[in-house]
């Protein structure tokens, strides 16, 4: 009896009058029970896809100072005080790397 007083206040409290009217709220609310259900789920999935980059940013912002400290002593121990020009070192290597391939070509055209 109880419940059927709970369910007749229920029905009367949102203008239910009819079963189709019934139907009609559940199916309302079960969609916006479904859009939230989606929502939820894309939130979860951002925050999974987010929790890895976080982790490596805030290991990097943590890390960076020591790496730059090390570096700065490795360069001071291998006695340099300015660092060498990269495009020159670039033409040197393309030079060197030129120089090789014409060595691989003379000893492989002399064996021939």
């Amino acid at each position: 009896m109880k419940q059927a007083a709970r369910t007749l206040n229920f029905l009367t409290e949102h203008d239910i009058d009819q079963y189709a009217d019934l139907e009609s709220k559940v199916a309302e609310i079960s969609a916006a029970n479904d859009a939230a259900a989606a929502a939820l789920k894309n939130v979860e999935r951002r925050l999974g896809d987010m929790a890895v980059p976080i982790k490596n940013l805030t290991t990097y912002k943590q890390l960076r100072p020591v790496v730059l400290e090390y570096r700065k002593e490795a360069i001071k121990d291998a006695g340099i005080t300015r660092l060498p020009d990269l495009a020159a070192l670039k033409a040197e290597y393309r030079e060197l790397d030129s120089r090789k391939r014409g060595c691989i070509n003379s000893t492989a055209s002399s064996e021939s």
